[in-house]
């Protein structure tokens, strides 16, 4: 006996809303254009120090043998810093570097799957993967070119899922 054919029988649709999770990256890579590069290196600690918005959800829906999903994953982090040195000279002026990050990263799954056996459901889709970076530097108030890169990703998911009913203890 299948798992979908266990919950509330063939004819009514099952749903099942996950949420919330945890999402804990890091991020690292380079980001920029022709004029320049910087190379980014954000721990998971920064993040959660920064984080601005973030949530995490999936959400199932179940008739028969077809199965319908979505998956969302979105973080917003946003950082400003400043920083002074002071040198040890009369003739040079204290220098004030302020940095501020703006990074947003999404990733997201539609798809749809069926039953092909007891249990076993093969599933495709589509993922969207979303980046935005803003890294603005100003120096003693002056502004430097910001560093600003973004991009949309699309690929198609092929999978599989399983499940097996124990017995209702386990439900």
């Amino acid at each position: 006996m299948s798992a979908n054919e266990n919950a509330n029988g063939d004819d009514e649709w099952d749903f099942l809303l996950v949420f919330p999770m945890i999402w804990t990256p890091s991020i690292s890579g380079t980001a920029g254009d022709a004029d320049g590069l910087a190379d980014i290196d954000i721990p998971f600690s920064n993040i959660v120090k920064n984080l601005n918005f973030g949530i995490m959800g999936d959400f199932y829906a179940q008739k028969n043998k077809w199965l319908f999903g979505f998956r969302t994953n979105y973080l917003h982090i946003k950082s400003d810093t400043s920083s002074t040195y002071s040198p040890n000279s009369p003739l040079i002026p204290d220098i004030t570097a302020n940095i501020d990050v703006d990074a947003t990263m999404s990733l997201n799954d539609l798809f749809g799957g069926y039953e092909v056996a007891g249990g076993l459901v093969l599933l495709t889709g589509v993922r969207h993967t979303y980046s935005r970076f803003n890294v603005g530097v100003n120096i003693n108030g002056t502004p430097i070119a910001p560093i600003k890169s973004s991009g949309h990703q699309f690929d198609w998911l092929v999978g599989l899922k399983y499940a097996h009913w124990f017995n209702q203890d386990w439900a």
